[in-house]
């Protein structure tokens, strides 16, 4: 299909915690997120700040976590407070805070432009077709 934006994303697995595979710099800035994609009515769009970011994640800081393996659309705001791109993301991890927030960790996808997006999901390790 052409002009689509393809993302193969393994099917969530268990699996041992990963380890940053680049540096991350603790800089807080506003993000507004929500579910990808928006199914129901409870899919309104939420307001989280980051703990740490870098070009491949974030660490967001929000009042409710989203579920672990589920994919988040989201937009990080600049230090003047100018959106930045909006962006894909899967959140990897989440953990309570003693604060009544929860911390989730996201792994960032894609950048979404105005091309269509098709997801596939895929069996860990399984060969895909282009």
């Amino acid at each position: 299909m052409k002009n689509v934006h393809i993302i193969d994303i393994p099917l969530f697995e268990a699996s041992p915690l990963l380890r940053r595979s680049e540096p991350r710099d603790a800089v807080v800035r506003r993000v507004d997120f929500c579910r990808f994609p928006r199914v129901c009515a409870d899919g309104r769009l939420r307001r989280g700040f980051t703990h740490n970011l870098s070009a491949g994640g974030l660490c967001l800081r929000a009042e409710q976590p989203e579920p672990i393996g589920g994919l988040i659309r989201l937009t990080v705001f600049g230090p003047g407070g100018d959106p930045g791109q909006e962006r894909l993301g899967r959140v990897a991890w989440t953990r309570p805070t003693g604060a009544s927030e929860h911390l989730m960790g996201i792994s960032l996808l894609a950048d979404l432009g105005k091309t269509p997006l098709r997801i596939r999901y895929r069996r860990k390790g399984a060969a895909t077709a282009a």
